[in-house]
């Protein structure tokens, strides 16, 4: 069908127009002299680095009360960096709106959920909702533009940075709640529609006015998980209309500008896939150690992996921003210990080497590292840069020369990607998990980096669909796990696509509005899968549900009470007979099939995740790789990569075979990559 077919992802030719320019770096010429800056590029150009981010908290610099611009600075460094032919990416500088323009608004300061004012004297104080504060971008963008929008230094544009960082995309102020009245008016038109949708004739919530709604904040026990969602929606399209109205000035001025945002990992409070269809590519901060301290939990786990990074988050991460658009760039990447995790260590050179090749093999268009001197004052002193604070080279310094170097040796033009397994992400699932989890440390993010891991450790890669399936592109296997709420599109494509489908918990079992559907399942996934679920529980972790006749394998966490609701018939060709294929200790379905579908009634413990995985792979005619301990391999069109995470070097002759070897060897040692042409 044409919409699996022919849906290829939006490519903006970024890659092909660097020409191997794949390395760069993270500076703020505010913080230093002016004496500084000619030596400082120097460097920079030497060491093989061709793009530099600027001016993202420069603001206070630019304008030093209303209206009085000092922007000679700014042309100076620009003109600089073009005389050394430099690509700068120009951050807009409105994540720290300055103190003379709070004091003068303070309504644009945000409110966290307890009612605080989010004062000034950090970053990210302001909120999306406020119509004073989106004027006041506009008046600072429009001058920068005018003054500095075509100067040829500048190749892209960062708008902000790092939307929702330090919880900042809800916000719950005076503007926001007017905001969400006029939002919620808009959707439901009467408010009648309203008290249906949320379902608020329990505990007598039912409103006869829009002007009567408060916000989901400060109420005894839990808000209504309808209320709370549509709020969770509305600060999404706040943030997302926040930003188009920067990209609409810049477009405006520079009709074909690249224009980028900085994501981050462990964001998910706004829909990433809305906000790039008005973005040229994404981009993401990368800082595998820290993102390890706040992300694995097992003590023995992230020991063996304490100065490496977990093997597969960063891969999840490059995965899911280059499928967001169909391009990607690692804006900010660790150059040493930072400042901000639980634990800062730091990595070895070999390490952070092995890190910037895995973003390069995903296809990242670039890798910049944050940032090219450590600052010596304010709140993030504490984190590296390339440059120690007194000018001494960093580990990293040398890397960047490393990789610079074997850059020019291996020719990376015309990376394609190769994925022959996709993964349904939504974003709408993981704020319906948060919102009702109905179990401790029950997590969207952690059901689908389980399956994304276990295809990573054969050899598989991966990428992330949009629920509405936009992005498929004839993929091999398909898997649906934790999707609570499904496109209408999204069941159309599933019922025309041909390719074996794994459909896990909690798929289906919520409606547009948060309500539980009837057989709390989905109707359209009933008729598809031929089953009906008859209630759910959550279970601690010392409770699993064992697998009959399977050793080890069991649900965990979450598992639901399932009846095929069309009888086993052998005789009925196999497309529309119904199977069941393992049941649960206490005699329920554990995994039924029916046709190229299956449907895992919990969540799956290792044991069950790699015996169903493996049963797929074979349906689908896809080969699991006998990888060894650590060592993980990413494919494109031209070449394999060979990653190794683990503790001892590996051989990988039983890989390789005839293959040429473009860099490494088949001796792969810790934290080391081998690349060959493609296997």
């Amino acid at each position: 069908m044409e919409t699996t077919k022919n849906n290829d992802l939006k490519n903006n030719g970024l890659n092909n127009d660097l020409n191997n320019d794949l390395l760069g770096v993270c500076y703020y010429p505010e913080h230093w002299s002016v004496e500084k800056w000619l030596a400082d590029v120097k460097i920079m150009k030497d060491l093989g680095l061709e793009w530099v981010r600027i001016g993202e908290f420069a603001w206070s610099r630019l304008e030093r009360k209303r209206n009085d611009f000092n922007i000679k600075w700014l042309r100076e460094i620009l003109d600089l960096f073009h005389e050394k032919n430099m690509k700068v990416i120009f951050g807009t500088p409105t994540a720290t709106p300055p103190k003379w323009l709070i004091d003068q608004h303070p309504d644009i300061l945000s409110v966290d959920q307890w009612g605080q004012v989010r004062q000034f004297g950090s970053r990210r104080h302001y909120c999306f909702s406020s119509l004073r504060y989106r004027e006041e971008v506009k008046r600072l963008l429009s001058f920068l533009l005018k003054e500095i929008g075509s100067h040829p230094a500048i190749k892209m544009w960062q708008t902000d940075n790092e939307y929702g960082c330090h919880d900042t995309t809800l916000s719950y102020s005076s503007d926001a709640k007017k905001g969400f009245r006029k939002w919620l008016k808009e959707k439901y038109r009467e408010i009648h529609r309203l008290n249906e949708a949320w379902g608020n004739v329990f505990w007598s919530m039912e409103y006869h006015d829009f002007d009567e709604i408060e916000l989901p904040n400060l109420t005894v026990t839990e808000a209504n998980p309808a209320h709370q969602l549509d709020f969770q929606r509305f600060s999404s399209d706040q943030v997302i209309s926040f930003n188009k109205i920067q990209v609409d000035l810049i477009r405006e001025h520079q009709s074909e500008a690249k224009i980028t945002h900085n994501f981050m990992g462990f964001s998910f409070d706004f829909n990433h896939f809305k906000i790039c269809k008005d973005l040229s590519l994404a981009s993401w901060d990368s800082y595998p150690l820290g993102y390890l301290q706040n992300f694995v939990e097992d003590a023995k786990h992230k020991k063996k992996y304490l100065r490496k990074g977990e093997p597969d988050f960063q891969a999840f991460y490059h995965d899911l921003y280059r499928n967001l658009n169909g391009d990607f760039a690692i804006m900010e990447h660790q150059p040493g210990a930072v400042n901000w995790a639980k634990y800062n260590l730091s990595p070895t050179g070999k390490t952070l080497r092995l890190w910037v090749w895995e973003a390069l093999a995903h296809g990242a268009s670039f890798v910049n590292f944050f940032r090219f001197r450590q600052v010596p004052f304010g709140q993030e002193q504490m984190h590296e840069g390339l440059l120690f604070s007194n000018n001494e080279p960093n580990k990293s310094y040398h890397v960047v020369q490393e990789v610079a170097a074997e850059i020019k040796k291996v020719n990376l033009a015309k990376r394609e990607h190769l994925a022959e397994v996709g993964i349904v992400f939504d974003y709408e699932s993981h704020w319906i998990w948060k919102i009702q989890p109905q179990g401790e440390n029950l997590n969207y993010f952690d059901l689908l980096f389980s399956w994304y891991q276990a295809l990573r450790k054969k050899g598989i890669n991966v990428d992330f669909i949009h629920p509405d399936f936009s992005n498929y592109r004839d993929h091999k296997l398909l898997i649906v796990s934790g999707l609570t709420r499904i496109d209408p599109r999204g069941l159309e494509v599933l019922n025309e696509l041909a390719c074996p489908v794994i459909i896990g918990p909690r798929t289906g079992n919520k409606t547009e509005n948060f309500q539980i559907p009837p057989n709390l399942l989905l109707e359209e996934l009933q008729s598809l899968l031929g089953i009906r679920i008859q209630g759910v529980e959550t279970l601690p972790p010392e409770e699993e549900v064992s697998i009959l006749r399977e050793e080890n394998a069991a649900f965990t966490r979450w598992r639901e009470f399932i009846k095929v609701s069309e009888p086993e018939t052998p005789n009925v060709p196999e497309a529309s007979a119904v199977k069941i294929s393992l049941k649960t200790f206490d005699d329920y379905p554990a995994f039924v099939e029916k046709g190229r579908f299956g449907y895992l009634a919990g969540i799956p413990n290792a044991a069950l995740l790699e015996k169903i995985l493996l049963k797929y792979l074979e349906k689908s005619n896809l080969t699991p790789l006998p990888l060894p301990d650590g060592v993980r391999l990413v494919k494109d069109k031209e070449r394999s990569y060979f990653t190794n995470y683990g503790n001892k070097t590996q051989n990988l002759r039983h890989l390789l075979g005839s293959a040429k070897i473009l860099l490494g060897s088949e001796e792969v040692s810790e934290s080391e990559i081998t690349i060959v042409e493609t296997i």
